[in-house]
């Protein structure tokens, strides 16, 4: 599958192959309300921001129309006085609609002055206003004469700043600065200023980093007076257009694949051939970057070249990815086409009988605009347009086969006033109307665009569009169920398929932690299948504390010969298990225990996992014969406390009739009544108020003695 570059490199040969000769128009949009305009950017929307060099941005619609206040006004600060000084550049931050800067490389001080690159704040309260005192000054350099200033402003998809610099001035390059590493000028320089609270960083990837007596800022050197770089919003291809002393203009490619470093060669040559009028002494025979395209200045009546932009709009098919350019002197315009193969294909577009056009720029469609600041006009701007052919580009910005996850969207290139008609496999696709398009279903896509007032369409390519599926994630079992004092526990068995990832509170690697945790807790488990499609699932995570036990029966007495009786309704809630010495299966036997008092364990394991300990004594002891009147029962009562209905249990080795009696704690009888002595008996005496009671019972054979609480 080819990748998006070299489809956009076969659709520029192919291109190239079958198109007409591109045959450009000027067309005046604003033909007053500017003064030496030479820079043209854009934020991201429909306005058009002119710099004009005595230090005034301001802002037009593409129909011209030009708002009254300036975007910005600091011809205080700006020099302006020589032909090459004044405010020369103006970049937006990529995150121009979230953080609203903007950046501005300008010339300050008398004289030759010093080069500023600053920053600036939109106004919040009004975005067609830039904040006057929210300057940020980065950078700040001495220039050693008043021309070559260069002045170029960009970001890159790396996010990263460039700024283009010329030699520093007069003829020649005296100081040596484009072939010297140790100075900014005569290069192109690459900033991080992502932190707003610093001036800027130096990226780590810059190719100088770290070497002696080197600028870590210098991405690219040996350049004379860089006027007008750009980038290709497509590619990411960087473009340079370098102004010649005596002899040649020339124009310079960066690959978006470059990783920096390049030497260009000034002042050892201009264009491709040793500089005449310099010294070069000194200067290597090789390693030099070559230009993509040199002009003779004396052939065509040139003096500088004016860099342009790769045409990346939707309105004119014989432009599209063609670098277009001028020459300030001669008025004559160029284009250069890359063959994807290392090569080049420049042509001749138009010799216009105007000259002084001092830069290209873009709208936020691609679409190109030019400025002019003849005399005596105080400045224009032109937009470029083609009359050799009213086909519009049918380009879809995807990869000839897209594989995708659940559905895909592409789109093709967004023209105003441009009509769009998608077609599958199957034939037209109703109600797709739009520039973009989202599908859920596999096949094969191409898009119609239109000019409906020309009468003229183009159909592009198609490209085919896999779906893929994400994977259904199931659990295994029930949910996980975890103890709070518990040790952290993995979750990879709880979810189908495994190999994925959880993430979320109290969640590390695959594991959670039930410490502090909340009682119901949802971990994220994401799951990528060998499509690169990604599915996700809440697994819910339920934590728990131990039991709390309640003792019925806290103690009670047997006689040694008594028989083995159930433990069961001791401690609630019930379920666990009894331990200790005399049980076995939950029954305690008196005859095997120890005599004297025995300590029993009950352990409860509750659903979470955890486990809750609570004991009860159990006394035994000898029993004597039937004749002793005060040692011949042995009697527990439970629950204990109780509301006055509780249930005795009697130890005898004879059944016998007996009294039960309640007495207050001043030994007031408040409750008597006769019962058979046999086993479990339950008593109700509701009239209890609250208090501490003694149960006397007095059976035929013995006597035993309780308390009780009734709450």
């Amino acid at each position: 599958m080819k990748d998006l570059y070299s489809l956009i490199i076969a659709l520029a040969i192919t291109a190239l192959a079958h198109a007409q000769q591109a045959q450009i128009n000027l067309v005046l949009v604003a033909p007053t309300g500017f003064n030496s305009p030479v820079d043209i950017k854009h934020c991201g929307d429909n306005r058009i921001f002119v710099v004009e060099q005595q230090g005034v941005i301001r802002i037009m619609d593409k129909n011209g129309n030009i708002n009254p206040t300036a975007f910005l006004n600091i011809t205080d600060r700006v020099n302006s006085s020589g032909n090459e000084q004044g405010l020369l550049g103006l970049a937006f931050s990529p995150n121009y609609k979230q953080d609203g800067y903007l950046y501005v490389n300008y010339t300050t001080g008398s004289s030759a002055g010093s080069t500023r690159i600053s920053r600036f704040s939109v106004s919040q309260a009004d975005s067609n206003v830039a904040v006057l005192g929210s300057e940020k000054i980065l950078l700040s350099f001495t220039q050693p004469y008043t021309n070559h200033n260069g002045g170029g402003m960009l970001f890159g998809k790396d996010g990263y700043l460039y700024v283009s610099q010329g030699d520093g001035g007069s003829g020649g390059d005296p100081a040596g600065n484009g072939q010297s590493l140790n100075t900014l000028l005569g290069k192109i320089l690459r900033l991080d200023v992502s932190n707003a609270d610093t001036t800027y960083m130096i990226p780590p990837s810059n190719p100088f980093v770290g070497q002696a007596n080197t600028r870590p800022e210098i991405w690219a050197y040996g350049v004379r007076n860089p006027w007008r770089v750009s980038f290709d919003r497509l590619t990411g291809d960087f473009w340079m257009a370098d102004v010649g002393q005596d002899a040649y203009e020339e124009i310079d490619f960066q690959a978006a694949s470059s990783t920096g470093g390049e030497n260009y060669g000034w002042r050892c040559r201009e264009g491709m051939f040793a500089c005449t009028n310099c010294n070069t002494s000194g200067c290597p025979s090789t390693g030099f970057t070559d230009p993509v395209f040199s002009y003779s200045q004396s052939e065509f009546s040139s003096c500088s070249v004016t860099g342009g932009y790769v045409y990346r709009g939707a309105q004119y098919s014989n432009l599209f990815g063609k670098y277009i350019f001028a020459d300030y002197c001669s008025g004559r315009f160029w284009s250069i086409k890359p063959l994807g193969n290392g090569q080049f294909d420049p042509d001749t577009l138009q010799d216009f009988t105007n000259f002084q056009y001092t830069s290209f720029g873009e709208d936020n469609n691609g679409e190109l605009y030019l400025a002019y600041r003849g005399s005596g006009t105080g400045g224009r701007i032109y937009r470029v347009t083609d009359g050799s052919d009213c086909k519009p580009v049918a380009f879809i910005a995807s990869a000839d086969t897209l594989s995708t996850c659940g559905s895909a969207t592409v789109s093709a290139l967004y023209g105003d006033t441009l009509q769009y008609q998608w077609y599958s496999s199957t034939g037209i696709v109703n109600g797709a109307n739009s520039y973009m398009l989202t599908v859920q279903n596999e096949g094969w896509y191409k898009v119609q665009v239109s000019k409906a007032q020309a009468g003229c369409s183009a159909m592009s390519d198609s490209v085919f569009i896999r779906i893929n599926q994400a994977t259904p994630i199931t659990e295994n079992g029930p949910t996980p169920v975890l103890c709070r004092a518990a040790s952290a526990a993995s979750l990879v068995d709880y979810v189908a398929p495994i190999g994925g990832t959880f993430s979320g509170a109290h969640v590390s690697g695959n594991s959670f932690n039930p410490a502090n945790a909340d009682t119901l807790n949802q971990v994220l488990y994401t799951y990528v299948n060998e499509d690169g499609c990604t599915s996700t699932y809440q697994l819910p995570v339920r934590v728990g504390d131990a039991t709390l036990l309640t003792v019925n029966i806290a103690s009670m007495n047997y006689c040694s010969d008594d028989a083995a009786f159930s433990l069961s309704d001791y401690v609630s809630p019930l379920g666990g298990t009894y331990s200790g010495t005399g049980v076995s299966n939950n029954n305690f036997d008196p005859s095997v225990a120890q005599p004297g008092p025995n300590q029993v364990l009950y352990h409860f394991y509750n659903s979470y996992g955890c486990t809750s300990v609570d004991s009860v004594e159990i006394l035994v002891v000898e029993c004597v014969g039937i004749n002793d009147i005060d040692k011949g029962l042995a009697v527990s009562v439970y629950p204990n406390p109780n509301n006055g209905v509780f249930n005795i249990n009697v130890s005898s080795s004879h059944i016998q009739k007996g009294t039960l009696s309640i007495s207050d704690a001043t030994g007031r009888e408040v409750f008597k009544k006769e019962l058979t002595l046999n086993a479990k008996q339950s008593i109700a005496a509701p009239q209890l108020s609250k208090g501490v009671y003694t149960i006397n019972l007095i059976g035929e054979k013995g006597r035993a003695v309780n308390r009780i609480v009734v709450e």
